[in-house]
């Protein structure tokens, strides 16, 4: 059979670099309403015996990584990866992202490439969820899905993104491994109580009144916003009847984690015999969450309007956005619709939460007051 000729494509752009396409990736998936993530490790925790820590070995990374949410608080993942260089075939890589989308149960995957693409190739990737891209073709797809006016420029937030994770990885101890490396297996429905509690355990290091602190602080808000959206999706559909013991059950890990935390509590109890069952519920042992009260208020809240919740990690990615270019008030022209009182209150009610519950020493009301 007769192969078809690849449409004519130039040698490639030497200017044209991978960080420029994910810059201009992230601002595609922006446009068309996720909110984004770049350079995201994929790695799988390799346990440990004895006091070690678990270790982590790098498996991958995706180069941007778009996450939406609907009216119904259901998650949709986008994937854009960016190679401007030529070692590697179109073929290979729509195979490797073939195997990570299943992995990931990503719903989309765009693949940018920077060799040239033979037609045949474009189908079979189709086949099996991957959207084949030339570099050079790239900005001109850009233009005809995005209105061009309004199209936000990610350079300053991809440097700093990049100062962040450079700054966490000058910190001893598990915090950049948990931001950067905890992501391959992420338990979303845990985050509203795994950050705070890194928080707790990293706040010397953490005032937020560096530049680069700042913006760590609004990355950790929007990582907990997600969080607490996927938490309030799980509880809506699994147990909506008992609200307080669901989320109880899925920030402890689940049933059977759950379970053994209750029979270790019923044993001190009794032995406790004074103390009330409320008083052990939220306060007498470190296998409980001391701040369970406030994140129940928060997701019952979510809960309560599904819709304005689901826009709350545009808010707060918005809010960083806005704070790059030199203003924070200015979020609005970047969320692509007009900012209501309601959904900006839900967006610093979690700061208000990350704040208390991570005992975080610095105060977020500098950055965030004038909002």
């Amino acid at each position: 059979m007769k192969k078809t000729a690849a449409p004519k494509q130039s040698r490639p752009d030497k200017t044209v670099t991978d960080a420029g396409l994910k810059i201009q990736g992230m601002g595609l998936l922006w446009d068309a309403g996720f909110v984004v993530r770049p350079e995201v490790l994929l790695s799988e925790p390799v346990k440990s015996s004895g006091r070690t820590r678990n270790q982590y070995l790098d498996v991958t990374d995706v180069d941007v990584l778009g996450y939406q949410f609907d009216s119904l608080l259901s998650l949709r993942t986008v994937c854009v990866d960016c190679g401007a260089g030529t070692s590697r075939s179109p073929m290979d890589r729509a195979f490797w992202l073939r195997g990570l989308r299943e992995a990931m149960g990503m719903d989309q995957v765009m693949c940018v490439v920077g060799r040239p693409i033979e037609e045949e190739h474009r189908f079979a990737a189709h086949r099996f969820g991957i959207q084949l891209i030339h570099s050079e073709e790239f900005p001109d797809l850009i233009s005809k899905l995005t209105d061009q006016r309004r199209l936000v420029d990610f350079s300053r937030y991809y440097q700093a993104n990049l100062d962040w994770s450079t700054y966490t990885g000058n910190i001893p101890g598990t915090l950049h491994d948990f931001l950067t490396k905890d992501n391959w297996q992420r338990d979303w429905s845990r985050i509203p109580v795994t950050v705070p509690g890194q928080l707790r355990r990293w706040t010397a290091n953490l005032d937020f009144r560096s530049d680069v602190q700042e913006h760590g602080a609004i990355e950790l808000g929007l990582l907990l916003s997600i969080g607490i959206v996927k938490l309030a999706y799980q509880v809506t559909r699994t147990k909506p009847s008992d609200f307080k013991n669901a989320v109880r059950t899925s920030v402890l890990g689940g049933d059977r984690q759950t379970k053994v935390i209750d029979l270790v509590l019923k044993a001190l109890e009794d032995l406790e015999p004074g103390t009330s069952g409320e008083q052990s519920l939220f306060q007498s042992t470190k296998f409980e969450v001391p701040f369970l009260p406030e994140l129940l208020d928060l997701v019952s809240r979510f809960n309560a309007r599904p819709a304005k919740a689901s826009r709350i990690p545009r808010y707060i990615q918005s809010f960083q956005l806005a704070r790059l270019a030199g203003d924070i008030r200015q979020y609005p022209q970047y969320l692509g619709t007009e900012s209501d009182a309601i959904s900006l209150k839900l967006a610093l009610d979690v700061f208000r939460y990350m704040e208390k519950a991570g005992e975080l020493r610095g105060d977020l009301k500098k950055l965030l007051g004038e909002l």
